[in-house]
């Protein structure tokens, strides 16, 4: 089996265990939550679908019903208009769902992987995206 293949039915499978922990959301909105919660400033589209290892160009669909769940809303932004910001709508409400949700999902990591299979995945992560 080829090795992308594999890499696939993992991914796949992981989606599966998440899903199973954080209830109607999917693991992606829970990283963008988790990200929105983290930041000190607006985000944009772009910024949160590197945070959820998304195309920004298929995020749109993401971002829309995580606004109509009513956890966020965008804005135009104001230096430019080809733009959005993007904030919480409620901060500490999705904080405390963050703090709720973490302990599950770092179980199901836990459960799949080792430590030093964690940190592989660190390394080539880093390796493919260098920090800007």
């Amino acid at each position: 089996m080829d090795t992308f293949v594999k890499l696939g039915a993992i991914l796949g499978f992981l989606e599966e265990r998440m899903s199973e922990v954080l209830g109607d959301l999917s693991y992606t909105d829970y990283l963008i939550l988790k990200e929105l919660v983290q930041s000190e400033v607006p985000q944009t589209p772009t910024t949160l679908a590197r945070a959820a290892n998304k195309v920004p160009t298929s995020f749109t669909p993401i971002l829309d019903k995580l606004e109509k769940k009513k956890f966020l809303k965008r804005r135009p932004n104001k230096l430019d208009r080809r733009s959005v910001n993007i904030k919480p709508v409620n901060k500490v409400k999705i904080a405390k769902l963050i703090a709720e949700l973490e302990p599950k999902v770092n179980e199901v990591l836990n459960r799949y992987f080792t430590s030093e299979e964690r940190a592989l995945v660190d390394t080539l992560h880093a390796r493919l995206y260098p920090v800007d």
